[in-house]
Parts: C-alpha cells; structure tokens; sequence
C-alpha cells in the first residue's frame, strides 16, 4: 500500500475548493441566478440601478434607472435616490 505525500493531498484539497468555486459558486453571497457583472454587482434595489451623473470635484447628481427604461434624476445623495428606488419597487411590487 502506497501512501500519499501530504504536499499531493494538499494539492487535492486545493484542487476540489478551486472547482467549488468555479461559475455560479463563484458568486456567492452576490446574485449568483445571475452570470457575469450583472449578476456580481446588483445592489438591494435590483433590478434598479444607483448611479451619479456630473463631476465628482464639482457636483453630483444622484440618479436611479428603474427597469422599465425610466429614469429619475437630481437626488442630493446615494441614500435618498435608493430610497426613492426602494419605493419604486414597492409600489409596483417588483
């Protein structure tokens, strides 16, 4: 009977947590029904969007893009537009 070297069960060990997490396992703790960025990078509101519009150095504007293709602009901070994206979501229960 042979005997495997710990480096070669290491390596075995390495091997299954790596294929674990390969594809959808990858993503985790994220939106992991979803491939690619999309599925890595949704926040609480999604399917809405958060983002800002303007200079940082000067002035932004916080904006939210619902899935319907509307958007809604001119919100002081990233709080109030994802409160104003929570509660798009909430009237039309998506």
């Amino acid at each position: 009977m042979v005997l495997a070297s710990e480096s070669l069960i290491e390596q075995a060990g390495a091997i299954r947590e790596a294929e674990h997490l390969r594809g959808v396992a990858a993503t985790l703790g994220h939106c992991a029904g979803n491939g690619g960025l999309r599925g890595h990078s949704v926040g609480g509101v999604f399917p809405c969007v958060i983002f800002s519009r303007g200079n940082p150095h000067e002035h932004l504007d916080w904006c939210f893009l619902a899935p319907n293709g509307d958007e809604f602009d001119g919100f002081i901070s990233y709080e109030d537009a994802y409160a104003a994206a929570q509660q798009w979501l909430e009237e039309r229960e998506v």
